[in-house]
């Protein structure tokens, strides 16, 4: 990478398998950053137009299903224009430990998810100029990143809510199956992370809740779980409400 003061990455190849995420991510890099973003949806689809995007940068989500992020990293180091390419990771797992054991896999920084779209590309600012470049400090246009939130609040967290709440179930139908269980957690995990990004904390604790228990169920299944389970979608549907449905103004209650 130059140690040229004035450098700064233009070409950002994103890696995500959430879309909501990715939209306000791409959004928020494109339009608050200046930055030509190519958004893939696993590391697959990356591998496949890595080398003719010719990214500066790479900013890859840790946990996605079928080849993960340090998988993705590793095969990405494998081509030969990308082997010094910086790499920012995303993750949901943000203990000093697995950040470090990240940052030991070759990353210039490693960004806690749910993070603030609005402050991202400044967040990518200082980790550029930590490792020896630097870049413009972008003016946020945050009118765009509510249009998002809005409709993501209107269209697609009732549709998530529905496919928890359907995965869950199921899987505790089957007394807890492996697999139903592990389909469950990534839909829970799926909510946590855009709805932190949405800054939504109430709906994003809850999912995370949810997340944690189902995780519980597939690696020590007990029937007592599905009590808990009815109380965290109780706690979950009330969180959904609540953003969709906010008391009119002046209400006392």
């Amino acid at each position: 990478m130059s140690a040229d003061p004035s450098a700064r990455p233009r070409r950002v190849l994103y890696i995500d398998d959430e879309p909501d995420i990715r939209e306000v991510t791409q959004l928020a890099l494109e339009t608050l950053g200046g930055y030509d973003v190519c958004s893939c949806i696993s590391g697959e689809e990356a591998l496949a137009v890595a080398a003719g995007f010719a990214p500066d940068l790479v900013l890859l989500d840790v946990m996605m299903p079928g080849m993960d992020g340090p998988a993705t990293l590793k095969a990405l180091r494998a081509i030969a224009s990308l082997e010094r390419t910086p790499v920012v990771f995303f993750t949901a797992k943000a203990m000093r430990d697995e950040v470090d054991a990240l940052r030991r896999l070759g990353a210039i920084g490693v960004i806690a998810k749910p993070f603030d779209p609005v402050a991202l590309p400044e967040m990518i600012a200082t980790l550029w100029a930590e490792a020896g470049g630097a870049i413009a400090r972008p003016d946020p246009l945050e009118a765009k990143l509510a249009g998002l939130r809005a409709t993501f609040i209107a269209e697609r967290l009732p549709v998530l809510v529905e496919e928890i709440e359907a995965c869950a179930r199921r899987a505790a139908a089957a007394g807890w199956e492996r697999e139903l269980a592990f389909e469950a957690r990534l839909a829970a995990h799926s909510l946590h992370g855009v709805a932190g990004t949405h800054e939504l904390p109430a709906v994003s604790a809850a999912a995370a809740a949810i997340e944690a228990l189902m995780g519980t169920a597939a690696t020590r299944p007990d029937p007592a779980l599905a009590a808990r389970l009815e109380s965290e979608l109780a706690v979950l549907h009330a969180a959904a409400h609540a953003v969709r449905a906010p008391a009119p103004a002046g209400d006392a209650g």
